[in-house]
């Protein structure tokens, strides 16, 4: 720094950097350092010390090292993994947390950016002698940043260019923030603890117990009637398992997207089959005339079953047979013993036999030559194997089936299951079948149900005869094993899960971005710490009048120069003789410190002119009508779009587009809330700037709200709170605007996303069939009702559900019945998606009720003891067969009311009775309810994949609640009886002989309803079913079950065909009825956030109204002359005033922060003004005028235009002796300082005011 001269005699002065707030140091020590041989200490600002700077420096490499972590993290495994956000969750935290940061950093850099601005003219002078206009009048304050930048390179000024350029990249990483982050759907695969729900185990496995459960399942998935439930896996059975996570039970389905991968035993069961050569024997048999025998051999096995051939007595053209027997003709040994007692080390081998009937053609198959006619066969052996392999499952979206996959490359043998043979599996296998005799057909065709083939071409060829024998038992083994092989047994093991997640990823086109410009910003930060910072040119901060006007009142003669510049513009002061002069800044010997001047010449005063009041940018039209405009477009925009995001395929598709199209939402609202931030920037610039002035303009303003007010350096946070403290009510307005500007681009960043399945277009559905459920006459015939000759797999389908953990048909769910639609339109049935609509669908209900005093009666006379309870009333009764056996034996039975009955009776439709015998003295405990059936049509929400129409498994269905109707005709007979349940649910398991098993004999005399309420799906107890409320509670569910079975399989009618209008059928008109239905096409759309909108609305609104209401409250006609953010601009307004005299601010004061002038009583006590003064000697038309001599104060005129040359501060001291006019300022508040010349002497100017 350059040695510095003062009048005195030369002073070599070398400043001591004081980077420490200065705001209780003892200004006089500091003022006499030198007199001890120290130096006083310059004024760093805050903001621009090394500490400071540091920390943005450490900070600016902190975010920069984290963006690289989170790139490099969420680009892992090929970018696969990204980071957990728990979906959309968190949304509005990643979207609005990076630019919510790079706010608060652009918001204490732009403190950077004003110090630096402010301190330039005072580096310059510091440096020596420094032309006007990079000095007194240079002002990078009132510049657009970008003007700043442009101007500060040009002159060389690399302080306030860094800091601008610093601005300038932090605004851009604002923006480019709003699209750091972006959700995104991948696959997951992480280890993960699987629960695995049963384990294999035979002990408890009977094979000639069966009820025919396997054959009816395999019968259902055969007919795509139900899908197969987890477990299965032709050719493969494996336990269930799902997620350690998820406790859902068997019957429920997986989520969607999921797979989980384990290791598990597998059984495998294979049925190998080939040609058996069939002959004639003796049969030996006592009762066969012919005394012939068909004999089948294969593989070394022979068989001769006696009797004629039951293939040639079955069906009209073909017929088929099956027996198992071992492979040298033993057969299983009943002899009349329970349990049969069958040798499993024979080697037991399937034989079926097929035909073609003898049935068209004799009469007398035992005397009709049946020898003569020709038998087929096949021999099958069953075998099974076990083996460890890794099994996956999942589900896909809108699909209730499991799906599994098993690679037959990875299994490995291990020890097959004791207690389990080959031969058993196949005698089971076949029982099952036997077992469900409701099942038996005419042709013998359920031993090959999963055949796709006739029987005809069966009987041409044996290869086909095998291979449909082979993949009908094989599933019924399958089956077998999952339902009684398969115990259950939870156990945990470590296994893969992979799911379909959104993830947050770092977009690379952002992320590149923000590198950059965080290495340019880093950069920027070190040049100014090793070129720059601290910067330490002024005594104190002088960016309030009193601040300058301390360092002003040392400098007389820089002051003089100032002489009737008052009402010149910057320019007219440029042109004048203060812009040609060069200005430099020192300490003098005294420790003041000065401004200086290289035209030492005394100034005889500058030539008068009139004034150009200046305003701020912001009241012009160019400013304040986009203000208004800008805001209120973008809040039609949003209203407009939002509109088209909800009320269409969103904004527009975006799946299969280029990833850089998001960056178009990304980064232009946020350039358009950044425009809209800077026009309330410059509004609030103006106010800041202005307050001051207004106040003193208005007069006897205290200091601490106008000469020591510096608005610049104030946060906006801090400064609503303060404005409003201080009701300046158009600053607050504006730093409230801005404020709310500075949160747009926050909010923003979070205004568009992209989402699958967005609300795409209204659709219609159309209904194809109606409900016709029979004649409801009781005296109809039989078939003419929809529970009647239903087929056999259709009228086990409640069975399945109850007890096999299958999944419900399409067009039903649990107690509901869907009637069948389709899309309007035809064109969109090939859309692919889903809709959501709401549909009528059948329920059936019990209203059930306890009969407290039930007339039963027991009859022990011979057993099986019979107990009956009777309605004498109503001619109806319900018995059972009770065991009384040594052990507690539950019971049940139902029956329905009789047809014949008066209807004024009200007896009810059906009855049912259970109880509970106890062994010894303990009395019989039963329950008799009455319950009448009925059929409503309640309206359900529901969701159905398109083009499949089926539930959406993610969605169940929602009863509208209160929507109840009951508009179909119904009679008792319109419903079966509790006594008829055994045509949909399964029978108990017996052994072939019809006996129960031991183990079973607690509900040996418990109906089959009972059953399915005990053992079936979320079955409850027999025990808690002894409570008539959970009874009657249990008994309507699997009630409603089975009707809604009923209503789908037998139950619907085209509406092309003709209807009884007297039958129960709903509706009963011929218009089609149809549904609005919103369809969703489940590719990603760009939408609008709600949440978003709505806050961008209200911020937007608010700072209209708050800009509008600061520029309608700041009164800026006529009160500055000049723009007052330079040097020079304030020394012409403070020229000529007292404030600078002695008396008012002590030598020394230009070291003292605003704290210690306050402590020290400088300004304290005293108010401010700024007006005009002129001599009443001079004439003319004066509203305020002085003179030198003592008067008394004429107050003539008010605020207003004004023609001469000086305007001045002037603070107002009581105890001044001399009383002068002047405007504004009320006469017993107040008297008047005058500005005067160097002698002292009063100085008269004339200042006129333009109407």
């Amino acid at each position: 720094m350059p040695n510095q001269d003062t009048q005195k005699g030369p002073f070599t002065y070398s400043p001591v950097i004081n980077e420490d707030d200065d705001s209780s140091r003892d200004a006089t020590k500091n003022v006499y350092k030198q007199e001890r041989g120290g130096s006083p200490r310059l004024w760093t600002p805050f903001f621009l010390r090394r500490p400071v700077m540091l920390s943005f420096l450490l900070l600016f490499v902190a975010i920069l090292c984290s963006l690289v972590a989170l790139y490099t993290y969420t680009q892992r495994e090929h970018r696969s993994l990204g980071i957990e956000t728990d979906g959309s969750r968190y949304y509005y935290l990643w979207t609005y947390g990076p630019t919510a940061v790079f706010m608060l950093l652009t918001a204490g850099w732009t403190q950077v950016e004003y110090r630096a601005s402010q301190s330039m003219p005072w580096v310059l002078m510091l440096r020596g002698p420094t032309p006007a206009s990079e000095s007194i009048f240079l002002d990078y304050l009132s510049n657009w940043n970008v003007v700043s930048l442009y101007k500060s390179l040009r002159r060389g000024h690399y302080l306030v260019a860094l800091c601008v350029t610093g601005s300038l990249l932090l605004n851009g990483l604002t923006v480019f923030s709003t699209g750091l982050f972006e959700l995104d759907t991948v696959r997951v695969t992480q280890v993960a603890d699987l629960t695995v729900t049963h384990k294999f185990d035979g002990a408890q496995f009977d094979p000639v117990v069966n009820d025919g459960k396997a054959y009816t399942a395999c019968l259902g998935y055969t007919k795509n009637v139900i899908d197969p439930p987890i477990g299965l896996h032709d050719p493969y059975v494996y336990p269930p398992f799902r997620s350690a996570k998820h406790t859902a039970a068997d019957n429920d389905t997986m989520i969607a997207n999921a797979e989980y991968e384990a290791e598990l035993e597998i059984f495998t069961p294979t049925i190998q089959c080939q040609e058996a050569t069939t002959t004639i024997a003796p049969s030996h048999a006592r009762f066969d005339p012919q005394d012939n025998s068909e004999v089948y051999e294969a593989d070394g096995c022979r068989v001769a079953p006696t009797g004629i051939p039951l293939a040639l007595m079955r069906g009209d053209k073909f017929g088929m047979d099956a027996d198992v027997a071992g492979c040298q003709g033993q057969t299983l040994s009943n002899d009349g013993k329970h349990p049969p007692e069958v040798d499993w080390n024979v080697d037991w081998r399937l034989w079926v036999s097929i035909a073609q009937t003898m049935s068209q053609h004799s009469n007398n198959y035992s005397t009709d030559g049946w020898e003569t006619h020709e038998v087929r066969g096949v021999m099958c052996k069953m075998h099974y194997n076990m083996s460890r392999a890794p099994v996956r499952i999942w589900r896909e979206p809108g699909q209730s089936a499991i799906l599994s996959s098993i690679n037959a490359s990875d299994l490995t043998a291990i020890e097959p299951i004791a207690n389990v043979s080959d031969g058993k599996l196949l005698y089971a296998a076949h029982q099952s079948i036997g077992a469900a005799i409701d099942y038996s057909s005419d042709t013998g065709s359920e031993y090959v149900f999963a055949a796709g083939d006739s029987l005809e071409k069966l009987w041409n060829s044996s290869a086909a005869l095998a291979a449909a024998v082979e993949k009908s038992y094989s599933c019924i083994a399958r089956q077998l094993a999952k339902d009684s092989l398969l115990v259950q047994e939870p156990h945990s093991v470590q296994g893969t899960e992979r799911t379909t997640d959104q993830r947050l990823f770092v977009r690379e086109l952002s992320f590149s971005l923000m590198v950059a410009l965080l290495g340019l910003l880093i950069i920027v930060v070190c040049l100014l710490l090793v070129f720059f910072i601290p910067v330490a040119v002024c005594p104190r901060d002088t960016g309030c009048i009193g601040g300058l006007a301390t360092v002003f009142a040392q400098s007389p003669d820089f002051m003089s120069k100032f002489r009737g510049s008052a009402l010149m513009t910057t320019t007219q002061m440029a042109g004048s003789p203060l812009g040609q002069a060069q200005y430099t800044s020192s300490v003098t010997n005294t420790g003041s410190y000065t401004i200086m001047s290289d035209n030492s010449s005394p100034n005889a005063g500058l030539a008068e002119t009139t004034p150009h009041w200046w305003r701020p940018l912001s009241t012009s039209w160019s400013i304040w009508i986009p203000l208004v405009a800008a805001p209120l477009t973008v809040i039609i925009a949003l209203e407009v779009v939002y509109h088209i995001s909800t009320s269409s395929r969103g904004i527009t598709l975006v799946e299969g587009k280029s990833s850089y199209i998001h960056y178009i939402w990304v980064y232009i609202p946020a350039l358009i809330m950044f425009a809209i931030r800077c026009l309330f920037q410059t509004v609030e610039f103006g106010a800041r700037v202005f307050q001051p002035y207004l106040l003193l303009r208005r007069g006897a303003a205290a200091a601490d709200k106008t000469i020591l007010e510096n608005q610049l350096r104030k946060v906006a946070i801090y400064g609503v709170f303060d404005s409003l403290r201080k009701r300046q009510w158009a600053l607050a307005a504006a730093t409230i605007a801005l404020l709310l500007a500075a949160i747009t681009p926050i909010v923003v960043s979070g205004l568009y996303m992209v989402q699958a399945s967005a609300p795409t277009s209204p659709r219609n559905l159309t209904r194809i069939d109606r409900w016709n459920l029979g004649d409801p006459n009781p005296g109809s015939a039989a078939g003419s009702k929809y529970y009647d000759e239903l087929q056999p797999v259709d009228a086990k389908i409640p069975g399945m559900i109850m007890y096999l953990n299958l999944s419900y048909p399409q067009w039903t769910y649990k107690d509901l019945a869907f009637p069948q639609v389709r899309l309007a339109d035809a064109d969109g049935a090939q859309e692919q998606g889903y809709i959501e609509a709401r549909l009528p669908a059948l329920r059936g209900r019990l209203d059930c009720a306890e009969v407290k005093s039930p007339n039963c009666s027991y009859q022990d006379d011979y057993a099986p003891y019979i107990l009956t309870c009777d309605d004498v009333e109503c001619s109806g009764s319900v018995f059972t067969s009770v065991g009384r056996t040594n052990a507690v034996e539950y019971f049940s039975a139902g029956s329905v009311g009789s047809s014949n009955y008066d209807p004024g009776k009200n007896c009810p439709d059906n009855r049912l009775l259970f109880g509970k015998w106890f062994p010894g003295e303990t009395p019989m405990q039963k329950l008799v309810v009455s319950c009448d059936a009925r059929i409503e049509e309640v309206d359900v929400d529901v969701r159905l994949q398109v083009p499949s129409f089926t539930l959406d498994p993610d969605f169940e269905p929602r009863v509208i609640e209160g929507s109840a109707k009951e508009d179909i005709r119904t009679n008792r007979s319109s419903f079966p009886g509790f006594d008829s349940m055994k045509e949909f649910l399964f029978t108990p398991e017996t052994y072939p002989d019809g006996q129960f098993p031991e183990t079973n004999n607690q509900l040996i005399d418990v109906d089959v309803l009972m059953r399915a309420a005990i053992y079936g799906v979320d079955g409850v107890p027999a025990e808690e079913l002894l409570n008539a409320d959970k009874l009657i509670s249990r008994v309507n569910e699997v009630w409603g079950i089975i009707m809604a079975q009923l209503y789908n399989s037998g139950g619907r009618q085209p509406f092309d065909q003709p209807f009884n209008h007297s039958w129960s059928v709903l509706p009963l008109d011929d218009a089609v009825p149809t549904y609005s239905a919103v369809f969703y096409d489940g590719r990603k759309y760009l939408v609008q956030s709600e949440v978003s909108t709505r806050i961008l609305d209200g911020l937007l609104a608010t700072m209209v109204v708050c800009g509008v209401v600061s520029i309608a409250l700041l009164q800026t006609k006529e009160v500055l002359p000049k723009n007052p953010c330079s040097i020079g601009a304030v020394a012409s307004l403070l020229h000529g005033s007292r404030l600078l005299g002695p008396d008012v601010i002590p030598k020394g004061a230009e070291w003292c922060s605003d704290y210690e002038l306050k402590r020290r009583g400088i300004f304290q006590g005293q108010k401010f003004t700024m007006g005009w003064w002129t001599d009443r000697k001079i004439g003319g038309y004066n509203p305020v005028s002085y003179t030198s001599n003592e008067g008394d104060l004429h107050p003539s005129g008010g605020m207003g235009s004004a023609s001469g040359d000086d305007i001045s501060v002037s603070d107002i001291d009581r105890d001044d002796s001399r009383v002068n006019e002047r405007t504004g300022i009320p006469l017993e508040v107040q008297s008047s300082l005058v500005p005067s010349d160097e002698e002292g002497n009063s100085k008269a100017h004339e200042i006129r005011y333009r109407h």
